[in-house]
């Protein structure tokens, strides 16, 4: 990651913290995942906070990802996406949102990112790991496999649509310890940093996190890291 996305990062997480002034219940430091797993955040209260102080929602799970990890990869001037308007919600943010100063390259680099992904009906989501790892690699995306940082998606299934979407997103640091994942889950909720000792409890994080998007004959969720399974 460049020095300058990182210093970014920081000042952006100090406005949201002067904006919103002390959380009544947030620990101090890192606490335990039993503890962090019960709110201590107003998601209306953050919501209507920005609006007045600020006068723009704060950015979201999938924007605060790629402020961070847009340096992490590369994509192609030669290859096949079409955009779908799958990533409306998110436009509209970066229209209003401030802090969030999108050129004309990092949009494209976005949506051809971030954009919902077309699969098969199956149960399966090794299949649509693949799907995905196959329609970024048509897209003309390439990850950066030498970085100490990676993208991290929570992928999820529209049976209806017959797509796989990036449900959250956040970037996973390697350390000395084992791992550190910075996400802030959507535009009403904090900015979160969590230690994990494995893979495996990073994993089982994640997917608590995604435990009630799933859709009535959707396959169960499933974890990227850059363009492959997680576990």
């Amino acid at each position: 990651m460049d020095q300058e996305s990182a210093d970014r990062f920081i000042e952006i997480t100090k406005q949201f913290s002067d904006t919103l002034g002390e959380m009544k219940g947030a620990a101090e430091g890192f606490t335990t995942i039993e503890d962090a797993s019960k709110p201590f955040y107003d998601n209306e209260y953050i919501g209507m906070t920005f609006d007045e102080k600020l006068g723009f929602d704060d950015q979201n799970c999938r924007l605060t990802a790629y402020s961070l990890s847009h340096g992490l990869y590369t994509v192609s001037e030669d290859n096949s996406f079409v955009y779908d308007d799958s990533l409306y919600g998110d436009l509209e943010i970066l229209k209003l949102n401030k802090n969030l100063k999108f050129s004309d390259e990092d949009l494209d680099k976005y949506k051809v990112l971030f954009s919902d992904v077309p699969t098969e009906e199956s149960a399966d989501t090794s299949v649509h790991a693949q799907n995905v790892a196959e329609v970024w690699e048509e897209r003309g995306i390439t990850f950066d496999t030498d970085a100490k940082a990676q993208l991290i998606t929570i992928m999820l299934n529209d049976p209806e649509r017959k797509t796989i979407y990036a449900g959250h997103a956040g970037v996973l640091f390697e350390t000395e310890e084992g791992y550190l994942l910075i996400e802030k889950l959507s535009q009403y909720t904090p900015f979160v940093a969590a230690k994990f000792t494995d893979l495996e409890s990073l994993n089982a994080y994640l997917l608590s996190e995604v435990s009630g998007f799933g859709q009535e004959g959707a396959s169960d969720p499933f974890v990227m890291r850059n363009d492959a399974l997680l576990l």
